[in-house]
């Protein structure tokens, strides 16, 4: 979206962005701007911390369970940035294609 890829008109009315990297604080007024028809949202940061804690018990006991070894976890995917979110919003997650 920074680099102009993204074509407000691609974009419906009834699209979100969600960001979960603070670093992009910095950039939202910018791209509110670039992208008026699209709603921009900044994750809270209880809700960050919320997910790494989750996301470090996991790692801890697939550990315990002889999984692994795994990546930084501090370095979350999208996919289970988004994981994490369906918990919380969805009655019933159905899951495909994780490894």
């Amino acid at each position: 979206m920074l680099d102009g890829e993204v074509d407000d008109e691609e974009l419906s009315k009834d699209d979100m962005v969600v960001f979960w990297n603070y670093f992009s604080a910095t950039y939202l007024g910018h791209l509110q701007k670039q992208y008026p028809r699209t709603r921009l949202f900044l994750f809270a940061s209880d809700l960050a911390n919320w997910q790494l804690s989750v996301f470090s018990q996991l790692r801890a006991d697939f550990f315990r369970l002889g999984l692994g070894p795994f990546e930084c976890y501090r370095s979350m995917s999208s996919g289970v940035h988004g994981l994490f979110m369906s918990i919380l919003m969805c009655d019933a997650i159905d899951l495909y294609g994780f490894r």
